[in-house]
C-alpha cells in the first residue's frame, strides 16, 4: 500500500498557503511513505505528476491548461538514460542567435519543457519534443530520430513550482493559513493517513463542529461546506479503504455523519 505525503520544499511558502500546519513542518522534500506505522520507508521525490496535483490540490485539468498557457506553471519530464547533446545559444557577429553544442552524453534527471511543448502536452494529451531546458538553464537536444514522445502521464511539476501554482490569496491559501494540525497527512493508531485537500477539509469541518458541540452533521451540509461536486460522502472518499475508521454514518439517523469519538479525542490532545 503506497500512501503519498507532501513535505514542503519551501516551508514558509507552504505554511502561508496553509497546505500544512506549523507543528509538522520540519523537512524540505516531497516524499512517499511505503508501508504503515513507524516502520514506513520514505521515498524522496522532487516532482508530482499532474494527476497527483489534481487530487492533492483539488484543481481541474482546465486549471492546469490555463496556468500553463499563461506561463504560470512550468512542466518538467524525467529523462532516464537518454542520449542528448548539450548546447547554448550565442550571438554571432551579425547579432543573430546561433546554436553552440558543447558536449554529448547519456543523461538521467528532470528537465523542463518549453512553454509551447508544455501547452501542447496538456491541451492535446501528447507532444513530441527534441529540445529541453536543463536545470542550469542551458539546453539539450534529444539524440534520437523520433525525439521524445510524451503523454499527459509523463508531465511533472517540480515541488518548488507548486507554490506559485496554488499561490497566496487563493482558496487553498486562505482557508488553511493558521491551522496547527495537518489534516492532509498524519499517523493515527499506527496507520498513516493521506487525504486530498477537499477530503482534509471534511475532517477539519467535522472537528470544528465537534468543538462547537455539534457531533452529528448532515451529509448535505458537510459536502456543501467544502464545496465539492460529490453528492455522497462515500464518493468523496472512494479511493480510501479506511476513512470510515475516522468518519462514519450515524446508525439509525439517515444522512448524518460523525467523527469516531476516539479520533475526536485524539485530535483534541494533539491540538491542545
Amino acid at each position: 500500500m503506497v500512501i503519498p505525503k507532501i513535505i514542503p520544499s519551501e516551508l514558509s511558502g507552504l505554511e502561508k498557503t496553509g497546505l500544512i500546519g506549523s507543528r509538522q513542518a520540519n523537512t524540505n522534500i516531497r516524499g512517499t511513505y511505503c508501508g504503515l506505522g513507524d516502520g514506513a520507508m520514505l521515498i524522496e521525490r522532487d516532482c508530482l505528476e499532474l494527476d497527483e496535483l489534481i487530487e492533492e490540490f483539488d484543481i481541474t485539468p482546465a486549471d492546469i491548461r490555463e496556468k500553463v498557457g499563461k506561463g504560470e506553471l512550468c512542466l518538467s519530464v524525467r529523462l532516464v538514460a537518454r542520449p542528448v547533446e548539450f548546447f547554448t545559444w550565442e550571438e554571432n557577429i551579425d547579432g543573430l542567435a546561433c546554436r553552440v553544442p558543447w558536449a554529448r552524453d547519456v543523461y538521467t534527471g528532470v528537465v523542463d519543457l518549453h512553454a509551447g511543448a508544455a501547452f501542447d502536452l496538456v491541451s492535446q494529451g501528447s507532444a513530441t519534443v527534441w529540445e529541453v531546458i536543463m536545470p542550469n538553464s542551458e539546453y539539450a537536444q534529444i539524440q534520437t530520430e523520433a525525439g521524445l514522445q510524451l503523454t499527459w502521464h509523463d508531465a511533472l511539476v517540480r515541488v518548488e513550482n507548486i507554490i506559485p501554482m496554488v499561490g497566496q490569496g487563493t482558496a487553498v491559501g486562505e482557508e488553511y493559513c493558521d491551522i496547527p494540525f495537518d489534516y492532509r497527512h498524519f499517523q493515527y493508531r499506527d496507520v498513516s493517513y493521506a487525504f486530498s485537500y477537499t477530503q482534509a477539509k471534511v475532517l477539519r469541518f467535522m472537528y470544528e463542529e465537534y468543538c462547537r458541540g455539534t457531533i452529528q452533521v448532515h451529509h448535505l451540509r458537510l459536502l456543501d461546506s467544502v464545496g465539492t461536486a460529490c453528492t455522497r460522502v462515500g464518493s468523496l472518499f472512494s479511493r480510501h479503504t479506511n476513512w470510515r475508521d475516522l468518519l462514519y454514518a450515524v446508525p439509525r439517523r439517515r444522512g448524518y455523519y460523525m467523527l469516531d469519538p476516539n479520533f475526536s479525542e485524539w485530535l483534541e490532545r494533539v491540538q491542545s
